[in-house]
């Protein structure tokens, strides 16, 4: 695979020295050469003198001259240099030059030397279709969950004004009105990103994105509230891993090191919801993680239930079907175990059985398999303890399985003996209440809180219905 690194800069060489010193200054500026490959060629697209680059810039890299703008429309030097940003596939076909795939990077980053660039994009494109791009992005390193949220730390960080930035929400409000610019998303990061330019889905989105960059309605030069939007305008996905880990930078080491922790697994094959409610499958639904709906995806679980359920391999919602009541809210519940808050509440019905077969079978067939899975337990008052019992149990019945638990609750817990288990703290309020037999939550917190604690993971994406 013949590869390009690439990177642009449009500004002064105080600029082009000092950009990016919170992450500790490395020299030379520009990432090193990769050891893995030789076959990789190093572009710095720039306006500054390529005698003057010399001390930041290693032998490796080719300097080229860019002092011309390359699209009319472009008004300054944050769109010149997007340009060489979003449009280098188009800048590569008209110098007759093929790359498979074209990895973007800051200037200032340092890529780490040993990563197998050609693994990454040929996964990237054994993926791909026509609404699966050839992209491979890493998720907002400062953790931005939507497009309004970046909008307003634009204007807090007096990257543009306030004018700019809402005539830009403007422009995306009418494209579509009906996409909520509030709503928590997968907020991809464009510092750092890998695509391969052969995959014409792929392309096409860099060029419907370059158009409405261009457009004078878009009135802000930041690129991300747009590209974002695109993903849903498009309804488009894209691998998003942790590509932060790929960078030596000593102060992204330091600020990000959670990014940089292999203690235990970060990426897996699926991540599969086991309760307690459903804000584990919309947090699982929001970064597209979600492939198919499993047993515990809708509901409210309580862990002995879900105990119950790996030791009898699932046989129990045969017990749990014919012994139904009605719960406080009129819905289904059995046992006070589970709460069937999203079917059917007048009557569990030959098509409510057949449900639940289903997607018990489905995710027995990967328990039985020998993919890496996580699964997802979010319950205020489960323990690392609680959780471990049902490790033990998943161990025996399904031996070839590679899993990981992550358990988000609202218990400080000071050990973790166990290396499958991941604990992570959440707020009250992000977990149910109980009362009058119903169980209540705030969807955005319960969501939000799973949403956010998957930014640390990584998994194959699919598109969401």
């Amino acid at each position: 695979m013949k590869i390009s690194i690439c990177t642009s800069f449009i500004g002064t060489l105080d600029y082009f020295v000092t950009k990016g010193d919170l992450f500790q200054r490395v020299e030379p500026k520009t990432s090193v050469k990769n050891e893995v490959s030789d076959d990789i060629d190093y572009y710095l697209f720039t306006n500054l003198n390529e005698l003057e680059l010399v001390p930041y810039v290693g032998a490796h890299w080719t300097i080229v001259n860019v002092s011309q703008k390359p699209d009319s429309r472009i008004e300054n030097d944050v769109q010149h240099s997007r340009y060489y940003k979003f449009q280098l596939h188009n800048y590569f076909l008209r110098t007759n030059c093929q790359y498979d795939s074209i990895i973007y990077i800051d200037h200032y980053l340092q890529l780490n030397p040993t990563v197998d660039w050609s693994a990454i994009a040929q996964d990237a494109l054994n993926q791909a279709n026509d609404d699966n791009l050839a992209l491979v992005q890493t998720f907002h390193k400062d953790e931005f969950n939507s497009i309004y949220f970046e909008a307003q730390k634009i204007i807090s960080g007096c990257c543009d004004s306030a004018a700019n930035i809402n005539g830009a929400l403007d422009f995306l409000y009418m494209l579509d009105p009906q996409i909520d610019l509030q709503q928590t998303i997968l907020f991809r990061e464009n510092w750092f990103f890998v695509y391969c330019p052969k995959h014409r889905p792929t392309r096409d989105h860099f060029d419907v994105f370059w158009e409405h960059y261009m457009n004078p309605k878009y009135t802000t030069k930041r690129d991300q509230p747009l590209w974002n939007f695109l993903f849903l305008l498009r309804k488009k996905t894209s691998p998003v891993t942790n590509l932060v880990k790929y960078l030596d930078n000593p102060g992204i080491k330091e600020r990000y090191k959670i990014y940089y922790d292999e203690t235990k697994p970060k990426s897996f094959d699926r991540m599969i919801s086991i309760g307690g409610d459903c804000g584990v499958a919309g947090g699982l639904r929001n970064h597209k993680f979600k492939e198919f709906a499993y047993p515990f995806d809708w509901n409210v679980t309580l862990l002995p239930f879900i105990i119950k359920c790996f030791e009898s391999r699932f046989t129990i919602f045969d017990t749990v079907l014919n012994n139904c009541v009605k719960s406080g809210n009129q819905h289904f519940k059995y046992n006070d175990l589970i709460y069937f808050y999203h079917d059917n509440m007048n009557v569990v019905d030959e098509s409510f059985r057949e449900k639940y077969k289903k997607r018990s079978a489905r995710f027995i067939e990967l328990l039985e398999s020998d993919k890496s899975l996580l699964l997802i337990r979010k319950f205020s008052t489960d323990t690392i303890k609680d959780l471990m019992e049902l490790e033990k149990i998943i161990e025996t019945n399904y031996p070839k399985l590679n899993f990981s638990i992550l358990l988000i609750n609202n218990v400080h817990e000071t050990e973790n003996p166990s290396k499958r288990i991941i604990h992570k703290y959440a707020e009250r309020d992000c977990f149910l209440t109980l009362a009058n037999d119903v169980y209540g939550v705030s969807q955005e917190k319960s969501y939000g809180c799973v949403t956010d604690t998957l930014r640390e993971y990584s998994s194959v994406t699919f598109p969401q219905p």
